[in-house]
């Protein structure tokens, strides 16, 4: 019996592709848009790992994880969180180019290599 994994995500994209690419592993897939769906999901089926993503509206992935942790169900299944990052700062440093290092003086008691 393979694996059953529950994936969150609230792009429909990014969970179809984790989703598509699980279940052609052999993996049993139930894929989730919000935190509300998952906790629903993990409480009617048992679940072996959590895939879930931290950014997310309403529910997001660590208060999940803080539901799914009192789900006997998922109480003690791995969750795994991931995210992607979409805040920069405003303004970055300039780039410094650097001198080229200096020849060392001596060659520290190595021997040539002649």
């Amino acid at each position: 019996m393979p694996h059953h994994v529950l994936v969150v995500d609230d792009s429909p994209s990014i969970r179809r592709m984790i989703a598509v690419t699980l279940a052609a592993e052999g993996f049993e897939v139930s894929a989730c848009s919000s935190g509300a769906e998952a906790t629903h999901a993990a409480k009617t089926k048992p679940v072996d790992v959590v895939v879930t993503d931290l950014n997310m509206p309403e529910v997001d992935g660590l208060e999940l994880t803080r539901q799914l942790r009192l789900l006997p169900n998922t109480a003690k299944c791995p969750i795994l969180k991931r995210g992607t990052c979409t805040h920069f700062p405003p303004k970055s440093p300039p780039v410094v180019p650097m001198d080229p290092p200096a020849k060392p003086e001596s060659s520290w008691g190595m021997k040539s290599w002649k």
